[in-house]
Order: C-alpha cells, then sequence, then structure tokens
C-alpha cells in the first residue's frame, strides 16, 4: 500500500515517487513492511499534529530538561526516516527561503570544527537542528490545502488554553505542575528557590505572577 511522508510526496510499492499526491491522503492509515518489523499501522496526521502541539506547549509538559516536543521530535524524525528509507525526495516549493534553513544548519555544524567549548558548542547545534527540523516540518507539511488551517486552530487552542491557565495563575492558587511556584515541582525534576533578597512583598507578587507553559514569566 502507497505510503506517504512528511513531506507529503505518497510512494508505491516499487519505491517510486507519485507526483498526483493529494492532502485528502494525510487521512488514510498508512501500513507498511519491514523484514523484521511486523505491519505497523499509523496514522500519520495524527503524530504530526502531536507533534506540534508538543512544541507550542515547549516545557509545559518535561520532566526535568526533557520536554514531550524532544520524545515526539524523534519520534516523527523516525517515522519520516522509515517512510523514506528507499529514497529521500523534498518537494520543490515557489519560494526559495526555506533552503536558509539547510545552510543554517550546515553553518552551525561546520563551527563545531574552531569552536572554544565542543561540549557546550554541540548543546547550541542540536537546538539549531531541532529548531530547523520543526521550521522545515512546518513549510513543507503546512503546504497542503486545508492543513495551514489545522495549525493555526490547534495553535490557537493552545494558546487560549495557556492564558486561562495563567489568568487562574494570577487570580487563584491555582499552579500548573512544572510552574517554579508549584508545590508539586520536585515530583518533575526540577527545583526553585527564590532569593533571599527578596522582600517577603516581592515574593508574594513573584508567587502569584503567571508562568503559563513558559516556566520563565519573561517567556510568557
Amino acid at each position: 500500500m502507497p505510503g506517504l511522508n512528511c513531506l507529503i510526496l505518497s510512494r508505491n510499492e516499487t519505491g517510486f515517487l507519485n507526483s498526483d499526491s493529494q492532502s485528502n491522503e494525510i487521512e488514510k492509515e498508512f501500513k507498511f513492511n519491514s523484514h523484521n518489523i511486523p505491519r505497523l499501522i499509523i496514522n500519520s496526521r495524527y503524530l504530526y499534529y502531536a507533534f506540534l502541539l508538543s512544541a507550542a506547549i515547549g516545557c509545559g509538559i518535561s520532566y526535568s530538561k526533557v520536554y514531550l516536543f524532544h520524545l515526539l521530535l524523534v519520534a516523527t524524525a523516525m517515522y519520516i526516516t522509515y517512510e523514506n528509507r528507499r529514497i529521500l525526495v523534498f518537494p520543490i516549493l515557489e519560494s526559495k527561503f526555506h533552503r536558509f534553513f539547510f545552510a543554517f544548519v550546515s553553518w552551525y555544524t561546520l563551527s563545531l570544527l574552531w569552536s572554544s567549548d565542543p561540549l557546550d558548542s554541540v548543546k547550541y547545534v542540536l537546538i539549531v537542528y531541532m529548531c530547523s527540523f520543526l521550521s522545515l516540518f512546518i513549510i513543507y507539511y503546512g503546504r497542503l490545502e486545508g492543513v495551514v488551517h489545522k495549525m493555526f486552530k490547534l495553535f490557537s487552542f493552545i494558546f487560549i488554553l495557556e492564558i486561562i491557565f495563567s489568568l487562574l495563575e494570577i487570580f487563584t492558587d491555582f499552579r500548573l505542575p512544572i510552574s517554579p511556584y508549584s508545590d508539586i515541582l520536585s515530583y518533575f525534576g526540577r527545583e526553585f528557590h527564590l532569593s533571599e533578597k527578596y522582600t517577603p512583598y516581592q515574593i508574594e507578587i513573584l508567587k502569584n505572577s503567571a508562568t503559563g507553559f513558559e516556566w520563565n514569566m519573561n517567556n510568557l
């Protein structure tokens, strides 16, 4: 049965790409076989949308430094790699601006050669990889008719939800689990202590500040 990769090009059983892929194929369930892996049935639409939602939520769902976004990014990348195990083809876009990300990633990867702190540089290069992957994913996946509108609805839902949570944090004792002022923060692999230089009044103001999904109120 034909598969559909993240870049929205379908492929038949012989590995050839079909140029007449339609956006409604996203709704199908994709079945594919491997020599040592049993038949796998995945609705890529749900995986892709979950990945986008996790990107909007960020550290809102996380344990220590590991976010749900990181896990779904790996899952999405593995799915795309598996779907394109025979051949990887990027569809031609009218605009060429997306090529910036390929140059961006290449330059930062090359910069590891003269980095004064290779370990720290690798960390930031990985961040560049993740951001570029997300950006290119949105560019290629969003090129299909109707997908951009669905993305807008998904992101709107998350941002409205964050506004509601933030208002609750300001006017009530409600705190999200990953809020620095949450009573159960330690269960999520994080610690936070207010500096002793703050007065009781300042501490009270800080504890009534909204953080939403962002951990840091300045990022809200």
